[in-house]
């Protein structure tokens, strides 16, 4: 028998010292690149949110004042609260309980209206009453509450 010897030999496309891009591949990590910095532009506005919580809070607060004035028969304003006579025969009193503002219906429970405030003041009106809150940031806010039921 024949005996051959098996010779070694591989056959490369590319020679093997040779790093480098190639046109295809430098497009797509262009494309890839122009992909992600608009996404990359919107995750760093995310970064930078600041809520507005304090508003939003005070408008709600103005709401909850509307609707229990419109609601009650009868009410008495004084610097520091507004009591407000219901029609069912209870009064509910809205006051400032620390750095809060409550409502409490007949000198019970603890319903919040406002949180992280310094001062509130109410001011009779001929037609309602007016409200000054103070925040804990010292940012000023006021609100004019008609009486329709008078």
């Amino acid at each position: 028998m024949l005996k051959r010897k098996k010779k070694s030999i591989a056959c490369t496309v590319l020679p093997k010292d040779e790093k480098g891009f190639t046109f295809i591949s430098m497009l797509l990590a262009l494309s890839l690149l122009l992909l992600l910095l608009p996404l990359l532009s919107e995750l760093v506005k995310i970064g930078k949110y600041t809520p507005n919580d304090t508003e939003l809070s005070l408008q709600q607060f103005s709401h909850f004042l509307m609707e229990d004035s419109l609601t009650a028969v009868g009410y008495k304003v004084e610097p520091t609260a507004v009591s407000l006579h219901l029609s069912d025969g209870t009064t509910a009193i809205i006051s400032q309980y620390k750095n809060q503002i409550r409502r409490q219906v007949d000198g019970e429970g603890h319903e919040i209206y406002l949180r992280n405030i310094k001062n509130v003041r109410f001011s009779p009106l001929p037609y309602g009453y007016h409200v000054s809150v103070t925040s804990d940031k010292g940012d000023s806010y006021e609100k004019t509450i008609p009486f329709y039921n008078q």
